[in-house]
């Protein structure tokens, strides 16, 4: 991906409005637009079976993500966590409570 394309001439999946004021409000860099494509192109059910709780203010989600991350028996779950793991250490857990909301509720 081009870094210095818009999010809109990069995918159209950055047309959505949600992943745009995704982008906007937690100053998501263009180098990271293929991180948060990655991270929607995971299976929805996978993702918010595996994700949907994890982001809380309440409990240790960094060292929750690295749990699932070594005791998963799942392949696709693993560089689910690793993916969110990268997400959540450069953006913090509101951006990364925001983007699991956002990548739930996409149509596909």
């Amino acid at each position: 991906m081009n870094p210095e394309k818009s999010p809109q001439e990069q995918s159209p999946f950055f047309n959505d409005r949600d992943v745009q004021r995704l982008i906007e409000s937690h100053k998501i860099l263009p180098e990271d637009f293929g991180l948060i494509e990655k991270l929607a192109g995971f299976d929805k059910n996978l993702f918010i079976e595996t994700l949907h709780n994890t982001f809380s203010f309440y409990k240790n989600s960094r060292r929750e993500l690295q749990t699932l991350m070594e005791n998963s028996k799942n392949e696709e779950q693993k560089k689910l966590c690793e993916l969110s793991l990268k997400f959540f250490d450069k953006y913090g857990m509101s951006a990364s409570m925001n983007m699991v909301s956002v990548l739930e509720d996409r149509k596909t």
